[in-house]
């Protein structure tokens, strides 16, 4: 090898370290963002439950969940140039409508065998709505304290710095192999 090409693969290389440095330093200040993010979250949360402690239901938790709740949020990933990126965008309703849909129209075939019936039955779930905010699963506008609020606020930040730790986390493990395999 001449000594030319054996300098531009040592500054390629040196390139390559200098990176994932960043990648690394990059990760570890997200990380502690996240967990300054899930710690402001619960200390607001046990001040909700706090203020909360006299109702008849007791704490927030899992008693005043909404078992119908799909969700907003989804992550779609999409794959470009060997290299997986992890995006959070909001759910398409139309694909949970589309199945709504033909349980409807089975519902109403069964209800012309039976007999005519009111238009809401017993075992329906309502169609979920397309800006519902779930922290009124815990109660009414107005009834809501302002602790879980913030506490709500603080964990809807972190859903992106989980994104982006998992990009960071699949191009420090791609960049790695990159350099295991050059020496």
């Amino acid at each position: 090898m001449s000594e030319t090409t054996r300098t531009q693969n040592m500054n390629a290389t040196d390139g390559q370290h200098l990176r994932l440095l960043e990648l690394l330093a990059d990760y570890d200040s997200t990380l502690e963002q996240l967990q300054k993010g899930f710690q402001d979250g619960y200390i607001q949360l046990s001040r909700s439950n706090y203020y909360n402690k006299d109702s008849l239901r007791g704490n927030y938790g899992k008693d005043y969940w909404d078992e119908t709740y799909v969700g907003q949020l989804v992550a779609a990933v999409e794959e470009t140039s060997s290299k997986l990126v992890i995006d959070i965008v909001k759910r398409n309703l139309q694909e949970n409508q589309v199945a709504d849909d033909t349980k409807e129209e089975d519902n109403t075939l069964i209800q012309r065998k039976k007999g005519a019936k009111k238009e809401t039955q017993k075992g329906q779930s309502p169609k979920p709505e397309l800006n519902y905010d779930p922290i009124l699963m815990f109660g009414g506008v107005l009834s809501i304290p302002s602790s879980l609020r913030q506490s709500q606020t603080s964990f809807r930040g972190c859903i992106p710095l989980m994104a982006q730790l998992i990009n960071y986390k699949n191009e420090i493990l791609a960049l790695t192999k990159r350099l295991a395999e050059q020496k």
